[in-house]
């Protein structure tokens, strides 16, 4: 689920009457606290001496220290259907000092042949990593777009997911295997 489904009353119970709030909705089974990025919480300290964020989802103008808005978020979920797709980000590098030079330089390494993605998965991606944040597209054009052609945007929240993970128990974590293969992560069998 997305904010701007969020600001839309009869899809989910938002409680905001606590310091907390939360939300429910029929794909939940209990109440899942909403929480605000601490970029844009209000009452807060600034953290304008700061960039918030792990490395590979930072927007260009988050750090070029630039005004920031609802676009950065577009931006991270452009880098997440690069990761879902390819099984790493695409500004992945060995330092984050190197991961923000490649979003600065927009250098994104595009898979080929056999693992290229779609055209529409790239269109989508490609749109969602525009380094102009007045660019970049927002909640009405990804609704718009190709890749996302086969939702149902108005009953989102009472579809049925494609897959629902089954964890033998919450600690199982069979479900992260490729990505750990892919990113050649060692992951110890330790038991508690």
């Amino acid at each position: 689920m997305t904010r701007f489904h969020l600001s839309q009353k009869h899809e989910s119970d938002i409680s905001m009457h606590t310091s907390n709030p939360v939300v429910t909705t029929p794909l939940t089974s209990n109440r899942t606290p909403y929480r605000t990025p601490k970029s844009v919480r209000r009452g807060e300290p600034s953290s304008e001496h700061r960039i918030l964020g792990t490395p590979d989802y930072l927007a260009p103008e988050l750090l070029l220290r630039q005004e920031h808005g609802a676009a950065v978020d577009w931006w991270a979920l452009g880098v997440c259907l690069f990761e879902f797709m390819a099984g790493i980000p695409p500004f992945n590098d060995g330092t984050p000092q190197d991961v923000f030079n490649n979003i600065l330089n927009r250098d994104i390494p595009w898979p080929q042949e056999e693992e290229q993605f779609s055209q529409p998965a790239h269109s989508a991606i490609d749109a969602l990593l525009t380094l102009d944040p007045t660019l970049r597209p927002a909640a009405p054009q990804v609704k718009q777009m190709s890749l996302f052609s086969e939702i149902d945007w108005n009953n989102l929240l009472s579809a049925t997911p494609p897959f629902v993970p089954q964890p033998d128990d919450s600690t199982d974590t069979v479900y992260f295997q490729a990505r750990n293969i892919l990113q050649h992560l060692n992951v110890s069998n330790f038991e508690m």
